[in-house]
């Protein structure tokens, strides 16, 4: 059978346009309240590549966002918030952590974007502010996750920011920009979203919560654009 693979480059570029990466200043920006050491990103330690939601991950080269994600995973976390957050969890299997995680976030944190697209405002809170102020975008709710994760002892290269488009089986439109947390452990992925309790399994999302449309992921030292395989009699080729 033929198959193709289509990258999308004209959604990618558009959603590189909306979210402002690498036109922004406030994208170059170095953020400031953690330490950052610089990225260092050993062969053994880099992450999976995250053919998630029926894409198929293809790399690129370094962006701004992609940087300040890199340098955020391995910031410190000598957070005392993130002790009490994860008390309860600290010995749970990893999955069940993950759970654990994405209830105790959504529940202490207010998204500011119920039903409206979350795009980066160039300024990222440590998880101690997000949690202390009980309000964040879904970029600080995402790092707040991820944080919790490291403390608890996820793997930095399992943790990703991924950026896309949530829909709704209703919805016939483009969906809702956001950004969340995703994470690997073993051979599956999960997201972790700042609007659903469930953690959603990949492409098993539960009944009702909208599924998921990546266009670019954000690992430690690594950037992904998202496409899709289709046939080739499909693009009329």
């Amino acid at each position: 059978m033929n198959i193709g693979l289509k990258l999308g480059l004209g959604i990618g570029a558009m959603w590189l346009a909306m979210m402002g990466v690498g036109t922004s200043a406030h994208a170059a920006e170095v953020v400031t309240h953690w330490e950052m050491p610089d990225i260092a990103s050993p062969e053994a330690d880099r992450p999976y590549q995250p053919n998630i939601f029926g894409t198929i991950a293809l790399p690129l080269s370094s962006l701004p966002t992609g940087t300040r994600w890199s340098k955020l995973m391995i910031a410190s976390i000598a957070q005392p918030a993130l002790a009490s957050l994860t008390e309860s969890a600290r010995e749970l299997p990893p999955q069940e952590q993950l759970a654990f995680v994405q209830g105790a976030v959504n529940r202490a944190v207010r998204t500011q974007a119920v039903t409206n697209d979350c795009s980066d405002d160039g300024y990222w809170a440590p998880a101690s502010e997000t949690l202390s102020r009980g309000m964040g975008d879904c970029f600080d709710i995402a790092i707040a996750k991820m944080e919790a994760l490291r403390f608890l002892g996820i793997p930095n290269k399992d943790m990703f920011l991924t950026t896309g488009r949530f829909h709704t089986a209703a919805e016939t439109g483009k969906g809702r920009q956001s950004a969340a947390l995703l994470v690997r452990i073993g051979d599956h992925f999960s997201l972790l979203t700042e609007q659903s309790e469930p953690v959603i399994e990949d492409n098993n999302a539960p009944e009702g919560i909208a599924t998921f449309t990546p266009i670019l992921t954000y690992g430690v030292g690594m950037t992904w654009l998202h496409g899709r395989l289709v046939r080739l009699a499909a693009l009329g080729l």
